[in-house]
């Protein structure tokens, strides 16, 4: 498999964890596309996946507050 294979599949999955991602993600997600001040349309797939990357950062270090201060396991 070439590099560029391996790439184009990765993005892939990366795009199909958003897609499967629940409500709460994604509005989060948008949130932060909507301050960049750019439509999802214009972003290249690298700028998606930085913002998907820089979102699900918060997103976990939320949860993970959350479920903790509950009781549960994160």
């Amino acid at each position: 498999m070439s590099a560029t294979e391996f790439d184009l599949i990765g993005a892939c999955i990366e795009l199909r964890k958003i897609a499967e991602a629940n409500g709460h993600y994604t509005a989060g997600l948008s949130r932060v596309i909507d301050k960049s001040g750019r439509k999802v349309q214009e972003l290249t797939l690298g700028e998606l996946l930085a913002f998907d990357k820089e979102y699900s950062a918060v997103f976990n270090r939320i949860h993970s507050c959350t479920t903790a201060k509950r009781g549960e396991a994160a």
